[in-house]
């Protein structure tokens, strides 16, 4: 078994490699320092403990659009020895005693590469998780029936951040978003619909791509706000939770975040709509 998952390893990090074409040449530096340099004793006692699966996702899932990010999360949980399993790892929680698939347990997630860090940071189950890397808005129109499908009490939307990096203007944005909403609302009447803010990025993320940048975010949200209104749903500006956090929260692009960020969002979203519940 040992054995194994030690092969089913190397065969992943050999499709990293496989799909460096799609990286600088700075990228595959890093990736090759970083494994020339690994702790094998520290991967074997990781390995032991973890299920096929659970490898898959700490490789797969949690990798960001940036390397260095990938490789970080990749090898952060290297070496922290992990010993829970992932059973275990979803319902863990910060400060509290809190099984947040359970009280989410009736409830969706719509959202991008920031949101699918739900579940890749197993916070919570995939069954509650609707996501798909890089989508707009536009996007989780075709999501609708599988949505639908799940018939939940309560449907939380985080979309934006991929967007803002298009040539979409705000308004276009909003465009869009409205008629998500108009459809959910339709045909869902009974569900609670909550619309997030997008969250602000820091320098670095700006710095690499100067149309990611706080300004056109405010924008955006402005439009979330109006949308909110209009529609008479529910708006949650999960920025709050960063108000009082440093820049370490973030992962290496300035855009995603690390684990920690992740009960302190579920944290927010139950104080702000699920009082009395727990």
């Amino acid at each position: 078994m040992k054995i194994a998952k030690k092969i089913l390893f190397v065969c992943l990090i050999l499709i990293c490699f496989i799909n460096m074409n799609t990286l600088n040449s700075f990228g595959q530096i890093y990736m090759q320092q970083k494994l020339k340099n690994l702790d094998k004793t520290s991967i074997d006692e990781t390995l032991e403990n973890l299920t096929k699966n659970d490898i898959f996702k700490r490789i797969g899932k949690c990798r960001e659009t940036n390397i260095e990010t990938f490789i970080e999360q990749v090898y952060a949980k290297v070496q922290l020895k992990e010993k829970e399993n992932t059973s275990q790892i979803t319902k863990k929680n910060i400060g509290k005693n809190v099984d947040y698939n359970e009280v989410f347990k009736n409830d969706v997630f719509i959202g991008d590469s920031i949101t699918d860090g739900l579940s890749c940071y197993g916070v919570l189950n995939d069954d509650l998780i609707i996501t798909k890397t890089g989508m707009h808005v536009y996007e989780a129109l075709n999501l609708i029936d599988t949505i639908v499908n799940k018939n939940p009490d309560n449907v939380y939307i985080h979309l934006g951040i991929n967007d803002i990096d298009t040539s979409f203007t705000s308004e276009i944005y909003a465009g869009y978003y409205l008629k998500l909403i108009k459809e959910l609302k339709e045909k869902l009447p009974n569900t609670n619909i909550y619309i997030q803010s997008i969250l602000p990025v820091i320098p670095v993320a700006t710095k690499a791509k100067a149309v990611l940048n706080n300004e056109y975010i405010d924008e955006y949200n402005d439009q979330i706000i109006e949308l909110a209104k209009s529609e008479n749903v529910n708006y949650l500006n999960i920025g709050e939770i960063l108000e009082n956090e440093d820049e370490s929260i973030y992962a290496k692009d300035g855009i995603h975040f690390k684990e920690t960020f992740y009960n302190k969002w579920l944290d927010y979203i139950i104080l702000m709509s699920k009082k009395g519940e727990i």
